[in-house]
């Protein structure tokens, strides 16, 4: 039943004949890598946005994440200024998620089709494990 109701507000929120392409997930920190590594092994295009600061990034990130300080002033225009197509999947992350589901929320609204965003952030990946790149 819940479902149904789900399915009803969509419906109702975006209307007959919408384009219900652009989508924003929250996936756990092992849904998030193993989404990760199937873009990689597709070879398809992809974007890994760190949106920590840049003191939090030096002291670890995820192999292949570009630094975007979802906190710094020019966030937004950094961002634009990536010229992402519109269909490019997007990871973002942050240290503990809020960070992070801000930033996926207003790449979103930008009309990007595939925005991934890891729940519980650093904090999380760190618990379970998963490896973690430094700058030199």
């Amino acid at each position: 039943m819940k479902r149904l109701i789900f399915a009803f507000s969509i419906f109702l929120h975006f209307g007959v004949g919408s384009n219900l392409t652009a989508q924003k997930v929250t996936l756990s920190p092992v849904e998030f890598d193993e989404a990760l590594k199937e873009v990689k092994e597709l070879r398809q295009p992809y974007v890994l946005l760190d949106v920590r600061t840049p003191s939090e990034f030096k002291s670890g990130h995820l192999e292949g994440a570009q630094l975007l300080n979802w906190q710094a002033e020019d966030f937004k225009e950094k961002f634009k200024a990536l010229n992402i197509s519109k269909s490019t999947p997007i990871f973002v992350y942050c240290y503990m998620g809020g960070r992070s589901a801000e930033a996926s929320e207003w790449i979103k609204s930008l009309g990007y089709a595939q925005v991934t965003d890891m729940k519980g952030g650093m904090y999380q990946w760190l618990k379970q494990g998963l490896p973690v790149a430094k700058n030199k």
